[in-house]
């Protein structure tokens, strides 16, 4: 027997074979992340992950509350190229939720980190980042459009409550009822939407449409769809109608 011949034919059966493999295979996309983002000067930013979810388990409920997948090594690293600062974290027992600890001239915050949206927020209002406020302010056209799918105007504060153990809302509930019965001038009132934390419309809304508020999970609290703020926890109505005029583009 040839046994060169034997080998040149078995060689031409496995090169077929892998070229039946390869081609059988789906094409995969290969995604290529630019991890490049310039420091902006004279701010630092950790992502401050808390430690009680690193071994959460998911089978226990409320175990793994507010935990997420920032905390992997590429989900930071696309998460500082959409904001435009580069994220370093940390592993933390001060905090219960995800949060950013932002550092600026001599200044010093600790924001909420529960999504990128927040995160942007935080950047844009504490250091002026102008790709977080460009992420941000596309965020607020879809808030908008959302709640405008619910009937609150352009213009609309929006008073989210609680029904549930919550005292304060108690003394700021008639607070916002008067609120929505001022006038601001003679022909412009005050717009008001009541949404209450506990009741099935309310949890729809704030699931589908609030999730650019930093404290949303807290109530009371005003919240201006035109500009991402809040008023969170108890407030007086000069309070409330200083922060309604600054939302409604009344000064």
């Amino acid at each position: 027997m040839d046994y060169r011949f034997v080998s040149a034919f078995l060689m031409v059966c496995v090169l077929a074979l892998v070229f039946y493999v390869v081609s059988a295979v789906p094409a995969v996309e290969t995604v290529v992340v630019d991890s490049i983002v310039y420091p902006v000067d004279g701010l630092a930013v950790t992502y401050l992950y808390p430690i009680r979810c690193v071994d959460c388990d998911l089978n226990v409920a409320g175990q793994c509350d507010f935990c997420n997948s920032y905390y992997d090594i590429r989900s930071m690293d696309v998460l500082s190229h959409d904001v435009g600062v580069p994220l370093s974290h940390a592993v933390s027992d001060v905090v219960d939720k995800p949060a950013l600890f932002l550092v600026s001239e001599g200044k010093s915050t600790l924001g909420d980190a529960r999504s990128k949206v927040t995160i942007a927020n935080n950047l844009c209002r504490f250091a002026k980042v102008q790709k977080s406020c460009d992420l941000f302010t596309k965020e607020l056209e879809n808030l908008g459009l959302c709640v405008g799918g619910y009937g609150i105007g352009e213009n609309t504060l929006i008073y989210h409550t609680s029904s549930g153990k919550c005292n304060v809302c108690g003394k700021t509930d008639p607070i916002a009822d008067e609120l929505a019965k001022l006038d601001f001038n003679d022909t412009v009132k005050y717009s008001v939407y009541t949404v209450d934390h506990n009741s099935a419309d309310g949890k729809q809304l704030i699931s589908e449409c609030l999730g650019a508020f930093n404290n949303i999970n807290y109530a009371p609290q005003l919240l201006c769809p035109n500009n991402g703020a809040d008023l969170t926890g108890q407030f007086t109505l000069s309070e409330a109608r200083e922060f309604a005029d600054v939302c409604m583009g009344f000064n």
